[in-house]
C-alpha cells in the first residue's frame, strides 16, 4: 500500500494530475491517498478519514498530513462501482 500511495509524490504523476487542470493539487492528491484505502479495503470514508485523524503513524505511512474532508473523498469514491465476486 506505501509503494501504491508514493506513486502520487512523483513529479510526473503530479504533473500528469495538474495537466486535467486541477488547481488544487495536494487537496487533490491527499484526496486520492484516502480514497485508495477506502476501495482496497472496501471501507467506510468516515472510519478512515476518524483513523488518519487520530493516528499520527497512519498519516505518516499513507504521507496524508492534511486529512480532507470526507464530502471530498465521497465525490471521487461514488464515481466507482464496487462489483462483488
Amino acid at each position: 500500500m506505501r509503494n501504491v500511495l508514493a506513486i502520487f509524490e512523483q513529479r510526473k504523476v503530479r504533473k500528469i494530475v495538474s495537466e486535467f487542470g486541477i488547481k488544487t493539487l495536494n487537496r487533490t492528491i491527499a484526496v486520492l491517498k484516502v480514497a485508495i484505502p477506502v476501495m482496497c479495503f472496501k471501507e467506510c470514508i468516515a472510519f478512515v478519514i476518524s483513523e488518519l485523524k487520530d493516528k499520527a503513524s497512519l498519516r505518516e505511512f499513507t504521507g496524508v498530513h492534511n486529512v480532507p474532508d470526507a464530502g471530498d473523498v465521497g465525490s471521487l469514491v461514488s464515481c466507482v462501482v464496487f462489483k462483488d465476486n
